[in-house]
């Protein structure tokens, strides 16, 4: 099965409410946010992710980058002063030093004035010039400082140094560590868990070397480019001035974001499974390239996507399991036609045909070839009338006396010849032919696409899983449960639009996307 979740994270919506707050025009108070830290650790991408637009605030992602205070002025009243980095050029780290009134160091470039460079909606930016003095007015004092670290980079003697001088400064420092460095790197880690280890130990090092064991440093993980981790930023920011008025903005934001995140969660972990079923209408029970088991897949990997979601047992209990067969079974059986034609017996039989038997015989026959010849006195007409005459007188018979030889029969001879004795039954051929039988066969299968039957196993299957049922081993409760919820969804799906006859997945998921809130009855609940 090619489909995979995308876990919806709450950091990140967290984090989206923390930005859709900080913009909405309802103002608590000034609260004065400024972050430091080596050039190219994230200090811009932080800015640009709490105003939403990647690019709002320039940074080439290379080193010594920003030469200027950036500052981001947030309607809520939250003011982001993006501070030069340090560590890597001498001057931009006294024009670091010189906006957080720490001493400049001697030995580098000395930094007389700043420039402050206010970024508008439109992107244009509104630049100010000041001395070092008027820059350390009440104004431009912060509240509370993020130091902004590259996690898979070395913390190294001259970071060490930077920080004791702004711990002896600065009280009111969460140190953020940065753990994607760069927008390509957002699927994979850059540092490791040694890295990480390693950067936490030597910042607690030198946070207590200053301000003693009791103080323990404030650290928190973020990933700049995506925002999750903000939540936990805003709140440490919150325990770090607490019972201070200013602290109020950040109760505003965390507020916001806990009234807003468990509906906008909800409604993601909705539109994944929509996504899931989408994927499952468009296939066939005998599509081989989604693989025949693509419905018994889907719904175990339903089952794990929310029951991680619950903090249950991946796990799918037997009783379950059962159920999630049959259901399946039924489905498949509903999307496949077999063609059946009735069985034919081949038949044969021999042909027979009468032929006659001869026999010889003897028999005595006519020798035409040898007459009987007798001789006779026969009469005939004669040319001398005298001596007919005479004849007529003496033998009463005018003419002359002739003899002649008459045939008077033939001799016979024995001759032999064939005659049909008797009949006897001969084999001729064989003839063949079918004749159909009582009994069927399948001819062939066609498949239809798993489309509205998808639909209502899943969402059903989604909304059981969710009930506490599926800790109760009583199978007839649970088959009981499946039915009735089944009978719920299968008049929301037939609501739904018509399905294309080849159904997309993208189709498919928009039609849904469309009806989530029908699709949903009210005990699909994530948060009992």
């Amino acid at each position: 099965m090619r489909f995979k979740f995308n876990q919806p994270s709450i950091s990140a919506i967290q984090a989206k409410f923390i930005v859709e707050r900080l913009a909405i025009y309802r103002k608590i108070c000034n609260v004065n946010v400024f972050v430091t830290g080596r050039t190219g650790s994230g200090k811009t991408t932080l800015g640009n992710r709490l105003i939403g637009l990647d690019y709002f605030m320039p940074s080439s992602g290379y080193q010594d980058c920003t030469d200027e205070i950036n500052l981001l002025k947030f309607p809520i009243g939250l003011n982001y002063f993006d501070l030069p980095g340090v560590c890597s050029d001498d001057r931009l780290e006294n024009y670091n030093r010189a906006a957080l009134g720490l001493q400049q160091v001697e030995n580098f470039p000395l930094v007389d004035n700043l420039t402050l460079a206010q970024y508008i909606n439109n992107q244009t930016t509104h630049k100010e010039n000041f001395r070092v003095d008027e820059f350390s007015q009440e104004q431009f004092k912060p509240d509370i400082i993020f130091y902004v670290i590259a996690s898979d980079k070395q913390f190294l003697r001259d970071d060490c140094i930077y920080l004791k001088d702004l711990l002896q400064h600065h009280h009111q420092i969460i140190y953020v560590l940065n753990t994607f460095t760069n927008k390509q790197a957002t699927d994979s880690q850059l540092a490791t868990s040694q890295n990480i280890a390693e950067l936490v130990k030597k910042i607690h090092k030198v946070h207590t070397s200053v301000l003693g064991e009791k103080s323990q440093p404030e650290i928190v993980k973020l990933n700049c480019w995506t925002g999750e981790g903000i939540s936990e930023l805003i709140t440490s920011a919150r325990q770090q001035m607490r019972g201070v008025d200013k602290g109020k903005i950040f109760d505003e934001l965390i507020s916001y974001q806990n009234e807003k995140t468990p509906d906008e969660f909800v409604y993601q972990v909705k539109l994944e499974i929509l996504r899931l079923i989408a994927y499952v209408a468009c296939q066939k029970p005998g599509n081989i390239s989604s693989n025949e088991e693509s419905l018994h897949n889907a719904c175990n990997a339903l089952w794990e996507f929310i029951a991680t979601l619950l903090g249950r047992s991946k796990q799918i209990p037997s009783f379950v399991q059962e159920l999630i067969n049959a259901q399946v079974d039924l489905v498949i059986s509903k999307c496949t036609v077999h063609h059946y034609e009735k069985v034919k017996q081949k038949k044969s039989k021999a042909i027979y045909k009468s032929v006659p038997v001869f026999k010889t015989i003897s028999e005595q026959v006519p020798d035409y070839s040898c007459p009987i010849k007798e001789k006779r006195t026969v009469w005939v007409e004669t040319s001398n009338v005298f001596k007919g005459m005479k004849n007529l007188v003496k033998y009463g018979e005018y003419g002359k006396k002739k003899k002649v030889y008459e045939i008077v029969g033939y001799h016979t001879k024995t001759v032999t010849r064939q005659i049909i004795d008797r009949y006897k039954e001969e084999y001729s051929h064989t003839e063949y032919w079918e004749e159909e039988t009582a009994e069927v066969k399948i001819v062939g299968t066609s498949y239809s696409y798993f489309g509205y039957s998808a639909v209502s196993l899943l969402l059903t299957l989604a909304h059981l899983i969710t009930s506490e049922l599926v800790n109760n081993s009583e199978i007839p409760n649970i088959q009981n449960q499946y039915e009735s919820l089944n009978k719920i969804i299968l008049n929301k799906v037939k609501n739904l639009p018509y399905f294309p006859l080849e159904p997309k997945e993208k189709e498919i998921n928009n039609i849904l996307k469309s009806k989530s809130d029908q699709l949903f009855d009210v005990s699909f609940n994530l948060f009992k």
